[in-house]
């Protein structure tokens, strides 16, 4: 349908954007972004295009590539707490913990019951910072909002240990 709205009207930029999505979906992370660029080259201000292509961008590995569609499209729309859980993630991936950190603070103060950003924040303020208090914080408050978290009994004897520790 979007290849023949394409044949129709070759500057229809949502069609690239549509099919980039499908590429996405099959896969063809390559030929997604193409398409999905091929979209914004026609329309700069079609705002999901940056965030679909992100999303090419973060689950190829391509991390910097990510991070930087991602904050093209938070400066449009700042308030998406998903959008800033994948730029952290994505930080994170590149060992740039105080940046991974500052956007899953971000995304608390959107959301504050995404049960993985306090995991994250929990795992990172212990493994990366060996500080405990936040650690504890935020790791309590994960199990609290989740009580089906994966893991859950390696997450609380984490906790326990911790406390032992303070």
């Amino acid at each position: 349908m979007s290849q023949k709205a394409i044949e129709i009207d070759p500057k229809f930029a949502i069609a690239y954007h549509n099919i980039g999505l499908v590429y996405q979906k099959t896969g063809d992370l390559d030929r997604a972004a193409t398409m999905i660029r091929k979209s914004l080259g026609i329309d700069p201000a079609l705002h999901i295009a940056y965030y679909t292509l992100g999303g090419v961008y973060f689950e190829g590995g391509r991390y910097k590539e990510a991070i930087d569609t991602f904050y093209k499209f938070l400066k449009i729309f700042p308030w998406f707490p998903e959008v800033h859980h994948l730029v952290a993630i994505a930080y994170g991936a590149q060992k740039q913990f105080d940046k991974a950190i500052e956007e899953f603070e971000w995304e608390l103060r959107i959301n504050p019951y995404h049960t993985l950003a306090h995991l994250n924040l929990g795992q990172i303020y212990w493994y990366e910072f060996q500080n405990k208090e936040k650690a504890i914080k935020h790791l309590k408050a994960a199990l609290a909002l989740d009580p089906f978290l994966p893991n859950r009994a390696g997450i609380q004897n984490l906790v326990r240990q911790l406390e032992r520790i303070l």
